[in-house]
């Protein structure tokens, strides 16, 4: 009985290293062109720097422009986070009142409003240690669905 409680307690403890070993292609910022083909798999997107010179992906989706900002990068590599966003110039400008709505009813995606009124949408991903690749295509799907999700809540025409 003493055998099998030590059996038990052996797999139990080994279950948490096998599912973690199961994750062999790592995303971690180290190899910004990763990040740019699992974003080329939702749509177009196109790789360039912005002007510190880290990577910057442009892409579309939804029929909108959006954009995918590295951070804590050296020398234009092995960056730590990334940002993706998208901004919405519009007629009919949005309310801090119509933000904060979001912000308090929505999980992914953190809306705002610039001094003109324009609202855009951002998402942040911590790459410290890394993602599996599976992980970070679905993060991507996650945008998806909250720049879809707010372009119906600004009303916003494409």
């Amino acid at each position: 009985m003493q055998f099998l409680a030590l059996l038990i307690a052996f797999v139990a403890s080994i279950g948490p290293a096998l599912a973690q070993s199961s994750c062999t292609n790592i995303v971690d910022g180290s190899d910004p062109s990763r990040i740019f083909h699992l974003a080329r798999g939702h749509g177009s997107a196109e790789i360039s720097t912005d002007s510190r010179g880290d990577p910057k992906i442009d892409g579309r989706m939804h029929g909108v422009r959006y954009q995918i900002y590295f951070y804590g990068c050296k020398n234009g590599e092995k960056c730590s986070s990334v940002q993706f966003r998208a901004g919405f110039t519009q007629n009919n400008k949005q309310t801090i009142e119509r933000m904060n709505e979001w912000n308090v009813s929505k999980r992914f995606g953190k809306a705002a409003i610039d001094k003109d009124g324009d609202a855009s949408i951002e998402m942040n991903v911590n790459l410290i240690g890394g993602v599996c690749n599976a992980n970070f295509d679905e993060t991507v799907g996650w945008w998806s669905t909250v720049l879809r999700e707010f372009l119906t809540f600004i009303n916003f025409k494409t």
